[in-house]
């Protein structure tokens, strides 16, 4: 039986009936002449399966399955592959205060076949494990929908979930919403469906998709209809599969979700200091000094660097620390001329400290200044040698 379906942008002309207050997955495109046509539905689901770190990465990978209905006799019935996408990560640009770069819409894309993929053979509907595929460029336009759906799955679901209308999906909300996220090659013929099983997809293509065309039936199993022990029989499958995914999901969340609340943290974090420096252009010591430095606690400040001078003016906490060089002696000729020979030199570093969500004053800002009779000491190795401590955490 095929279940209610609706299109989200209206390309293909199926009328939408009773729109579904949730959705499962994508009619995602259709190619192909009549007698090798091929129909392709995309899990709503997208699973991140980049390699977990702290340090965010210019990439970061997707995977998503794809499934493709094919009308030839020749090919299976279908084929399921969980495609893995290599994604641009904009949280790296963000972290590292790095303008995202623009992608052409139309750029081929990396992508591999993932682990997990299988063919469904035509003769008997059993099905056959495909081999994990190595990463390469394609510019097929399936691959191109498929890869801005698993690159901008984030998006793409806040604009499903905000077109949601007393729990019901509401088609002309979500059309005026989709434009906007600028996935040009994604703006026309998606269709968002309910459907989540290999049957749903065979009888959506078959009925409505191909209702011209004749269904190889080697099997047996098209030309009648499914009973309901069968029926009920794949809805417990489906049942426990999504029961499975939803704790694998859950305990993903609770392994890493420190680590990227703790990344956010520090972003917010960063950003307050950036404002508080305002324009101020720092020297090339308080640039590396504040590279290693920004976001240490004042705990951290005092272990590392010793007892500071402590100034309190509210909201900023300055921590100065200094070294003094002073061998000046007065000296005088037998002619009474008097003079001054040595050298002093007094180097300053200021530990601006702020709070962060929590309380904690942490360091946002350093500032160096350097007062010496040298007019050459005037860079920090030679006058703040000490001062270049790395800090002890």
């Amino acid at each position: 039986m095929v279940r209610t379906i609706f299109f989200a942008l209206g390309l293909l002309g199926v009328a939408a009936i009773c729109p579904p207050a949730y959705a499962d997955s994508y009619l995602l495109h259709l190619e192909g002449e009549v007698g090798d046509r091929r129909a392709y539905f995309a899990d709503m689901l997208v699973t991140d399966r980049t390699p977990p770190t702290l340090d965010p990465q210019p990439t970061e990978i997707k995977e998503l399955a794809v499934t493709i209905i094919y009308e030839n006799a020749e090919m299976p019935e279908l084929v399921q592959f969980n495609l893995q996408f290599e994604c641009q990560n904009d949280f790296y640009y963000a972290f590292h205060e790095i303008t995202t770069p623009k992608l052409p819409q139309w750029k081929p894309v990396k992508t591999r076949v993932a682990a997990g993929s299988v063919a469904l053979r035509r003769v008997d509907l059993k099905t056959d494990t495909l081999p994990v595929g190595e990463w390469e460029e394609s510019a097929e336009l399936a691959m191109l929908k498929a890869n801005q759906l698993a690159c901008n799955d984030q998006k793409i679901e806040k604009a499903i979930r905000s077109s949601m209308v007393d729990g019901k999906f509401h088609r002309k909300v979500f059309e005026e919403k989709f434009p906007a996220l600028g996935l040009e090659t994604l703006n026309k013929g998606l269709l968002v469906t309910p459907m989540s099983l290999w049957s749903e997809y065979i009888d959506l293509t078959w009925t409505t998709l191909w209702p011209d065309g004749k269904h190889p039936d080697p099997s047996g199993k098209w030309s009648r209809k499914s009973t309901p022990e069968e029926i009920a029989s794949a809805e417990r499958v489906l049942a426990s599969s999504k029961q499975q995914l939803a704790e694998l999901a859950d305990k993903t969340k609770r392994a890493y979700e420190p680590k990227v609340e703790e990344m956010q943290y520090r972003l917010a974090f960063d950003a307050a200091a950036k404002e508080l420096r305002g324009g101020r252009k720092l020297r090339d010591f308080e640039a590396k000094m504040l590279q290693v430095w920004q976001g240490k606690s004042e705990d951290v400040v005092i272990a590392s660097m010793g007892q500071p001078r402590f100034a309190n003016t509210g909201r900023l906490h300055t921590l100065s620390f200094n070294q003094v060089f002073d061998n000046r002696v007065t000296v005088g000729s037998s002619d009474g001329a008097v003079w001054t020979e040595g050298k002093y030199t007094n180097c300053d570093v200021q530990f601006v400290t702020i709070a962060d969500g929590g309380g904690i004053y942490r360091v946002a800002d350093i500032v160096l200044n350097i007062d010496s009779t040298d007019i050459m000491a005037t860079n920090f190795n030679d006058a703040c040698g000490y001062l270049k401590v790395v800090p002890q955490d």
